[in-house]
């Protein structure tokens, strides 16, 4: 939000929407990127690549950026709550899904959405991502924002 406006200024653009009504528990889509070290996490981040990268461990990080800009990771398309907003109400916006992480006896990392309640066919996916998660164009607007006001 534009603290001088008092208004929303940056257009998410993507969404994931559901083709079928999702009921909760129901599988929505699963996570698809490379699991990579926290240093190569880092330095992915510094090209601004970090609001697609999601937190498996201390150590490690799934990077989804690439499968998403290329479609192959239709779960990333999920917009997060983090000051999202309703249009029609003008309320911010309500989480239907979550993360679910798991790892199989094979070592074998799954990230995925499942639907924490009811979705209507047609109704965008909505999920939170944790409390650090900022979308990159926002970090950035914000970070010259700081910097004006100095």
């Amino acid at each position: 939000m534009d603290s001088r406006t008092n208004s929303f200024t940056i257009l998410i653009k993507d969404g994931l929407f559901s083709r079928i009504a999702f009921h909760r528990g129901d599988h929505i889509a699963d996570y698809n990127g490379d699991l990579i070290s926290l240093e190569e996490a880092d330095i992915r981040v510094e090209r601004g690549h970090g609001g697609y990268m999601i937190y498996i461990n201390e150590t490690t990080r799934m990077d989804c950026y690439a499968n998403c800009m290329n479609y192959r990771c239709k779960a990333s398309k999920a917009n997060s709550n983090t000051k999202a907003f309703n249009t029609f109400t003008g309320r911010g916006a309500i989480t239907n899904s979550r993360m679910i992480w798991s790892t199989s006896s094979a070592g074998v990392v799954r990230v995925r959405l499942e639907a924490t309640r009811l979705i209507q066919m047609h109704t965008e996916i909505i999920t939170c991502y944790g409390q650090g998660f900022k979308y990159p164009s926002i970090q950035e607007d914000e970070a010259k924002e700081e910097e004006e006001q100095d």
